[in-house]
């Protein structure tokens, strides 16, 4: 499975991170910098292996393995709050 940024979904600057926003359902999404990483790679369709090989690559000391673990969750929420979605 693949994930993409939902292109109706806002995001705007917070903090050190960003707040995604789902204008149809309201719903929105604190993201924080590694979120944030994520959110940017998903300007492209990737999968959650893509994603930890990514963040792997970004924060010194994490495995690919520790990494996908958080990707998962992260996506989950961002596809709950709707600012992610699943594509082909």
């Amino acid at each position: 499975m693949r994930y993409q940024q939902n292109a109706a979904a806002e995001a705007a600057p917070l903090d050190r991170g960003l707040m995604g926003l789902e204008p149809a359902t309201r719903r929105f999404c604190a993201l924080n910098p590694t979120s944030t990483l994520i959110w940017s790679r998903l300007a492209e369709p990737a999968s959650p292996e893509q994603l930890a090989d990514y963040i792997a690559d970004h924060f010194q000391g994490v495995s690919p393995a520790a990494a996908l673990q958080d990707v998962r969750a992260i996506i989950d929420e961002m596809t709950a709050a709707g600012i992610v979605l699943p594509v082909a």
